[in-house]
């Protein structure tokens, strides 16, 4: 939460003693100057500035600006200057009103920009602090260019979480974590700002897998599926989700042909199409990093020859 501390440089004293009065209301400190000379000179720090048009003193206004622009400025103008507004705003302005207008309007100005600062400065906080508590970035340039819904495999949660996020951070999308009993309303209530992402996809029933893959396709989802040793991305298929005592367990259930495990599947498309695709490819196909699918490479012993 930043101090809420006002500085109000206006030249008409009912103006500025009225602004004072109404903003400390709502409990904030206010300094009063008449000039931008004097702003200058203090070396107070504000959480808002009340910033009048009315000082003839351009150079200075704009340079006050400049000062306290971490603050949130408010512009008190007598006429619509486009150019005056739009240099403000370049400089660090977040808003303005024109003269005359109701203190209460002016208030509720400043009131709403203050908890958006404070929102966007503790979001600051927090992601700083997930990127202390998680460390380096797992995200390579290839990652960027996967697609979602996706599914992220290890039994290293914390793994998956750390990928989760700086993927999310990656693609300037923030997370929401869903559980599968969410999901019931976000069929009607959905944001596109947003990337979801439920845990523990491998605790799910048969049925409530069957239903979060189906409905997930139609979201930008990520689901983290506790069922493999080795850290890797798959294709948003339940049969990549599961376990491979599961998916032997079905196999062996079917006269069909059996259903490959997700390590020998990889292994047969790297055998299949190593020197039919470039590396790039069978690793967007599979949905793996190039640095992913060449640890799969020395794991599995396949040696590409050259031609």
């Amino acid at each position: 939460m930043r101090i809420k501390k006002c500085l109000i440089i206006e030249n008409e004293p009912y103006l500025s003693e009225s602004l004072a009065s109404k903003i400390e209301e709502i409990g904030f400190e206010s300094h009063i100057v008449s000039s931008t000379a004097e702003a200058l000179q203090l070396d107070d720090e504000f959480s808002a500035l009340l910033l009048s048009s009315n000082l003839h003193d351009e150079k200075g206004f704009f340079k006050v600006i400049k000062q306290y622009k971490k603050a949130t400025i408010i512009l008190m103008i007598s006429y619509i200057n486009n150019d005056l507004i739009t240099r403000a705003v370049d400089y660090g302005a977040d808003d303005y009103i024109l003269k005359p207008f109701k203190t209460e309007v002016l208030v509720r100005k400043l009131a709403t920009f203050q908890k958006i600062h404070d929102l966007q400065d503790r979001e600051k906080k927090y992601l700083k602090f997930m990127e202390v508590a998680f460390g380096t970035s797992p995200i390579e340039k290839s990652d960027e260019e996967l697609r979602l819904p996706l599914a992220v495999i290890s039994t290293n949660s914390f793994e998956i979480d750390k990928f989760v996020f700086f993927f999310a951070k990656s693609l300037k999308k923030l997370l929401k974590v869903v559980s599968f009993k969410d999901l019931e309303t976000l069929r009607q209530n959905r944001d596109s700002s947003l990337i979801y992402y439920l845990r523990n996809f491998d605790q799910l029933t048969e049925s409530e897998m069957d239903e979060t893959l189906s409905f997930s396709r139609k979201l930008d989802m990520i689901v983290g599926s506790s069922t493999y040793d080795d850290f890797h991305l798959v294709g948003f298929d339940k049969k990549d989700l599961r376990s491979e005592s599961e998916i032997e367990k079905d196999s062996s259930e079917q006269e069909s042909a059996p259903i490959l495990t997700v390590a020998d599947y990889i292994k047969k498309t790297i055998l299949d199409y190593q020197y039919q695709m470039p590396d790039t490819e069978i690793s967007k196909h599979l949905g793996i990093s190039r640095k992913s699918l060449w640890e799969r490479r020395r794991k599995f012993n396949i040696k590409k020859q050259r031609k």
